[in-house]
């Protein structure tokens, strides 16, 4: 993977209103944000996605049902949903960007 590669964060929390922005905001060398707000839950979602490349390609990835223990994950967040905007720059030239989906909850137990 290109070391050069920057990646640009946003994220938006879903409150009375519509999506808030702000609430997360990142602009780092891609490996060091991945391994800062994800660890190893980014390779089990690229399992999830049945991709092996550090880097998603173009295309539509829908997931259903992706679990992952939270106290793994690098970045503390409340429940709710959230929208995150990503770019993947280099030397200030965009070369992909995405938008992603997702929500917390707590897991559900069955009696």
């Amino acid at each position: 993977m290109d070391t050069q590669l920057i990646i640009e964060l946003k994220g938006s929390l879903k409150k009375q209103g519509g999506y808030k922005q702000g609430s997360f905001l990142l602009n780092k060398p891609i490996c060091d944000a991945f391994n800062l707000t994800l660890g190893n839950i980014y390779t089990d979602f690229l399992k999830a996605i049945n991709l092996t490349d550090y880097l998603i390609s173009a295309g539509s990835y829908y997931v259903d049902g992706f679990f992952f223990d939270n106290t793994k994950f690098n970045v503390p967040q409340v429940y709710g949903e959230y929208k995150m905007e990503f770019y993947v720059k280099k030397d200030d030239e965009l070369l992909r960007c995405f938008n992603g989906y997702y929500e917390f909850h707590p897991k559900t137990y069955n009696s």
